[in-house]
């Protein structure tokens, strides 16, 4: 196996949009996936954005310092979009010296990121310059070992999108039984607000004041007694906070015992989720609240209602700030509900509860084919 620059298997393309031969307009996402952009473009000239075409790379340079990633992805697409122009585009130099998709796992590596980082520049947001790019070093196995590698990740990614595929097929299933017990005669339901059902509301910070919280929670990126459950978790499905267990102690307010309803109050407002039966003791992150009754009772409604129906809107309608959204415990639990009285719920837990359940052995595994992943990039290196 031949080790090279990467400056040497790649090289600068620089397409720009003349004549708007394209309005998509895509960013890079932290996962290092295509993204539409979610940038205001309106008024601005779009012909001096970079093309991106099939096989070629994009990169955000600009945040590394602060990301401690380096956003890059690899345009799969017939059609070309177009990205900033302060973006990277590059591509593979010769196709049969080192395959493009090979490439884009070497960059997904964590390794790449921590190296990326250390050559960062002295800016707040620490970019990289494309020179300094170019001065990594990549492993270049022989062609036919590059398509054995490729061919092996991409055998995990199928199972990955087929479990996801299966899992949104019946969270959709669990919604329609959702819509037709809503449409249920309105005899059947009782008019209440959020803190009149037997459902407790708490967050981290009920645990105490954020000096004690501080003095008193220590947080791991290693494995230790009980996990620390962040929205980014609950969004990725993967879990890499912890605390010890005299912390987890300390936040006996927010222990959580798997499925309870968690949402997201602060900056991504309303991200709504049911959190999983983990294999150790975990306890709630911050920015983020829970909804826990006895048994569950209440989780499978509130969950779709917060997600997908009238409670969306209401999240919406008392979220205040700009710069970071945000909504109060005290508001949230001041919401109106129409809720189904115990006869329609338990009718209607019945029907979802098997959904949901396969849904949880999904996600777990989920979570081990993403831990074999992991694995999978990090030995890329080894072999």
């Amino acid at each position: 196996m031949e080790l090279k620059k990467l400056g040497q298997l790649v090289k600068w393309v620089d397409s720009r949009n003349k004549g708007l031969q394209s309005v998509n307009l895509l960013g890079i996402s932290i996962d290092k996936y295509f993204m539409p952009s979610v940038a205001n473009v309106i008024g601005t000239d779009l012909s001096s954005y970079k093309v991106v075409s099939v096989d070629q790379f994009a990169c955000n340079p600009m945040h590394v310092g602060r990301d401690e990633k380096m956003p890059v992805a690899l345009y799969m697409q017939e059609d070309p979009s177009i990205v900033s122009p302060a973006y990277f585009v590059f591509e593979v130099i010769d196709p049969n010296e080192i395959l493009p998709e090979y490439l884009m796992l070497w960059f997904r590596r964590k390794e790449f990121d921590r190296e990326v980082w250390f050559h960062t520049d002295g800016s707040v947001r620490g970019g990289i310059l494309w020179e300094e790019l170019c001065e990594l070093t990549v492993p270049v196995p022989s062609i036919a070992e590059q398509q054995e590698i490729v061919d092996a990740y991409n055998d995990i990614e199928r199972r990955i999108a087929l479990k996801r595929k299966i899992n949104d097929n019946l969270e959709e299933q669990a919604y329609n039984i959702f819509k037709s017990v809503v449409a249920h005669p309105l005899d059947n339901f009782v008019s209440c607000k959020m803190l009149s059902l037997p459902v407790e509301i708490t967050d981290f910070v009920a645990n105490g004041s954020f000096a004690s919280l501080n003095k008193n929670v220590t947080l791991y990126d290693e494995p230790n007694f009980a996990y620390y459950v962040r929205n980014t978790d609950l969004k990725s499905n993967t879990y890499t906070k912890f605390v010890d267990e005299p912390s987890y102690n300390f936040l006996t307010k927010s222990a959580l015992n798997g499925g309870e309803v968690i949402i997201s109050n602060v900056a991504d407002v309303g991200s709504v989720y049911l959190c999983p039966v983990l294999n150790k003791p975990m306890t709630l992150g911050s920015n983020i609240i829970m909804l826990k009754s006895n048994n569950n009772l209440w989780s499978f409604f509130l969950y779709l209602y917060f997600k997908y129906s009238k409670g969306k809107e209401q999240i919406v309608e008392i979220t205040t700030g700009s710069a970071q959204p945000k909504f109060n415990k005290t508001a949230f639990r001041n919401l109106d509900l129409l809720v189904p009285n115990h006869a329609l719920l338990m009718s209607f837990n019945s029907k979802v509860s098997p959904m949901f359940a396969i849904i949880e052995q999904n996600n777990g595994e989920l979570r081990m084919l993403n831990e074999l992943e992991l694995s999978f990039l990090q030995s890329i290196s080894r072999r």
